[in-house]
């Protein structure tokens, strides 16, 4: 399901009120609808922060993930914002060294750290927003 929506604790609610948004309601979702197989770099990264953010909400009552994306002068941003646990603060950065996993054995800590690195060589950035609840990972790229 997509609606309109603001989340709430937004770190930066103009920046997030200027982009597109909508709500999916996962409840009745699981990874597996997501697209497999080879595609666009981005589009990979994009689908691990979706995967991570359905992982995040397997067990929550009313599960909803948020999606954004928008264009500001020459960047491009992307945002995908869930409704979880949240990351915990002594964690925030660590989460993105390659082997690090905070999912146990469902988890190879892999997938982060390696989309921040593809980003990072485009000339982009992969960074966890403060703020708010839940997590909120931030791509931001130079636009075409």
């Amino acid at each position: 399901m997509f609606k309109n929506s603001s989340p709430p604790g937004v770190a930066d609610a103009a920046e997030e009120d200027a982009c597109a948004s909508g709500v999916i309601d996962i409840s009745s979702m699981s990874v597996g609808c997501l697209p497999s197989g080879p595609g666009e770099p981005l589009q990979q990264v994009v689908e691990n922060l979706l995967a991570n953010a359905f992982h995040a909400l397997r067990h929550i009552d009313a599960p909803e993930v948020l999606p954004r994306v928008c264009r500001r002068s020459a960047e491009a941003r992307i945002s995908v914002r869930d409704t979880g646990s949240g990351v915990p603060a002594a964690l925030r950065e660590r989460i993105f060294e390659l082997l690090f996993t905070t999912k146990g054995s469902e988890g190879t800590g892999v997938v982060l750290a390696i989309c921040r690195e593809f980003l990072a060589r485009m000339g982009g950035a992969l960074t966890l927003a403060s703020g708010g609840t839940g997590a909120c990972f931030r791509i931001r790229l130079l636009a075409a």
